[in-house]
């Protein structure tokens, strides 16, 4: 929805994990079975430190700029919230980015980029073009994604919705209707966004990242850990 006179300001939020590493293994439900011995390379008492970054409510904040007012304003862009995560990435050594959703829709550049001059199949709206710069590592999809219709965000996206009648864009932005359109590398997550047709899952409900971060061992030394990540997304109603 747009909101006349209201501007989104990006938020980075921050959280700290310490993780003790072990195997993982089944007992065969036996409480008291004796635990699964490390795994191999991963000495016992090894712990990592893990920051997980997000960034909320990017609303298509490209810049510091509010274009209701044609002033600049320091509370907001994407551009700020990447020093952010740059500094974090230089003070932690294992990070995880995510977004959280609420992201293509918002402001004036974005209205141009789905309804006056849209963006073409081949071609990234410029917000997800600073996400992907930013490595991001997975996307929750929010519920102003679908503030521009149903063929806007499957092409930005490149999701196949499996819809009659919805296709990856427009004639206008997909004339050849290419199966496949531009979309950043990480994945869109969504578990609760349902084919009403199917009941599936519309967009990856889920996914897990295997991630090799800096652990430190019992002794103190630093070691390399294979980690793997469990993710999963939910969309709130419309608001």
């Amino acid at each position: 929805m747009k909101v006349a006179g209201r501007v989104f300001a990006p938020t980075l939020i921050i959280s700290t994990l310490l993780l003790a590493l072990s195997a993982c293994g089944t007992n065969q439900d036996d409480d008291d079975a004796p635990a699964p011995p490390p795994e191999a390379g991963v000495p016992s008492g090894t712990t990592l430190k893990l920051a997980l970054l997000e960034t909320s409510d990017l609303h298509a904040n490209v810049l510091g700029y509010d274009y209701y007012r044609l002033a600049e304003d320091p509370s907001i862009g994407t551009d700020r919230a990447a020093t952010l995560i740059k500094q974090a990435r230089g003070e932690f050594p294992n990070t995880l980015l995510f977004d959280n959703g609420d992201t293509i829709q918002g402001t004036v550049l974005s209205d141009y980029q789905a309804l006056v001059k849209p963006v073409q199949c081949g071609t990234l709206p410029v917000i997800y073009q600073q996400l992907e710069a930013l490595k991001v590592d997975a996307a929750a999809i929010g519920n102003h994604e679908f503030n521009y219709g149903l063929p806007y965000l499957s092409q930005v996206t490149n999701v196949d919705f499996r819809i009659d009648g919805i296709a990856k864009g427009t004639p206008g932005t997909n004339p050849q209707a290419q199966a496949d359109c531009a979309a950043p590398s990480f994945p869109f997550l969504s578990s609760n966004v349902l084919n009403a047709k199917t009941q599936e899952p519309i967009f990856q409900p889920w996914t897990i990242l295997p991630r090799t971060f800096t652990a430190t061992a019992a002794d103190g030394s630093s070691i390399s850990v294979n980690v793997n990540v469990g993710v999963i997304a939910f969309t709130p109603p419309p608001s």
